[in-house]
């Protein structure tokens, strides 16, 4: 996962930011439950009730996570009061050594792909069939799928 230290105004980092793609609010609240000595004080309920969505205390310093402006693409993870905490690393360590599980979602798009492809071959082969079999003057029979020819017609003047 990708994080991108923030820095303070006397140059230590006091915050991180997380890109939100693969990771729901409700996982970043959990990610923040496993870091060592982590205890959450407040877990939003609600799907987008607050820009703060995960209050948590380490030792003595209250962490938040949040989500800029309610609708951003990252993830804010840092101190209440935006002071440097040496706890800091231990919630880092939590978010970079998250694994996000990629194989079912790149399962389902190979999947999802083929199965538009072979609908889309199958309907257009059928079309080319059936364009095939009116330009050589033949009739398209809709329920079986298939071309007939019907002997040439003979004028009366010939026979």
């Amino acid at each position: 996962m990708h994080i991108r230290d923030l820095s303070c105004a006397e140059g230590k980092t006091n915050a991180f930011e997380v890109s939100n793609l693969l990771l729901t609010r409700s996982r970043a609240c959990k990610l923040a439950e496993t870091i060592p000595g982590a205890k959450i004080t407040k877990r939003s309920r609600l799907f987008r009730d607050t820009d703060e969505f995960c209050i948590f205390t380490i030792g003595l310093d209250e962490f938040a996570i949040e989500e800029p402006y309610g609708d951003n693409s990252r993830y804010w993870i840092g101190t209440m009061d935006g002071k440097p905490s040496n706890c800091l690393p231990l919630a880092r360590r939590a978010f970079e050594e998250h694994k996000v599980w990629l194989p079912p979602l790149r399962t389902i798009s190979v999947a999802g792909a083929a199965l538009l492809f072979a609908l889309l071959y199958s309907k257009a082969s059928q079309f080319i069939e059936q364009d095939k079999c009116l330009d050589s003057g033949g009739r398209w029979e809709v329920k079986s799928g298939t071309c007939s020819h019907l002997a040439p017609r003979t004028s009366r003047s010939d026979a």
